[in-house]
């Protein structure tokens, strides 16, 4: 009897230990899953699917800047609630930016680069602001536009080769924040109740080629290969709204904006 005992308690506390390793491994299993895999972005190539390191990831807003380890990961994280932008460049890719509404990504983001195409002609990689620097505290993203203005209006020259029948063109914008027409308004992506202001427009050789009227990412317009120059220069201007309830004076709509660039196919 007593050597029955002993033997049950053996097993007992085997068995212990056994569960108390196996919990421990799955804890530690899902620890490492949840936050290096799941939770945290990674920047990986579009065709490849293979994750790219050393990749630059920014928040120029907030002055933030991180690079991708070996699996492409990075810890750089929005400390804004609103809508910021984040920018991604790596030699060799096109630039690409996303825009972060809530503070954090949603489980397993993958941000997918682009090779670089010699049929690309990036006009800006940088942060640019347009406007008056007069905005409403109601505005879409108004919490966030604080980039030196450049003016209500922007123009960059740029060359293109040869215009075949076959040819498309158009227009890249990576991001864009602060728009408030009607319909910005309307999708809940700013808090105006009454003011509203006309669509960005888009000119180019001063030939309207389309309007913005909803911030958002990866947005593009398509360029009538009528209007470019072939094998010459040519010029892309982009123009902020302008406040349709204010009569007394001009009062342009502030945005920020990131990546414009120019594909001619």
């Amino acid at each position: 009897m007593h050597r029955i005992t002993q033997n049950f308690i053996v097993i007992l506390v085997i068995n212990f230990i056994i569960q108390n390793v196996s919990f421990s491994q799955a804890l530690i299993g899902e620890i490492t899953k949840d936050d290096f895999q799941i939770k945290r972005p990674q920047v990986i190539d579009a065709i490849t699917k293979k994750p790219i390191s050393g990749a630059k990831v920014s928040i120029p807003i907030e002055n933030k800047v991180d690079f991708t380890n070996k699996d492409g990961f990075f810890k750089l994280v929005p400390s804004e609630n609103g809508p910021v932008i984040l920018s991604v460049q790596k030699d060799g890719y096109r630039p690409f930016s996303i825009t972060i509404h809530d503070g954090k990504f949603s489980s397993g983001t993958l941000l997918e680069l682009q090779k670089f195409s010699p049929k690309s002609i990036i006009i800006s990689d940088n942060m640019m602001h347009l406007g008056d620097n007069s905005f409403s505290k109601n505005s879409a993203g108004a919490c966030l536009i604080n980039s030196p203005c450049v003016g209500p209006s922007f123009s960059q020259k740029f060359k293109v080769g040869e215009i075949k029948p076959t040819t498309k063109a158009y227009v890249t914008i990576g991001s864009i924040i602060g728009i408030d027409t009607i319909q910005a308004m309307k999708l809940g992506q700013n808090k105006l109740t009454n003011a509203a202001s006309s669509p960005m427009e888009i000119f180019i050789n001063k030939h309207k080629i389309g309007e913005l009227k909803i911030n958002g990412d990866n947005q593009k317009i398509p360029i009538p290969t009528k209007y470019l120059n072939n094998m010459a220069e040519n010029t892309l201007t982009i123009q902020t709204g302008i406040n349709q309830d204010v009569k007394e004076y001009i009062d342009y709509d502030d945005v920020e904006l990131m990546n414009l660039i120019v594909d001619v196919q």
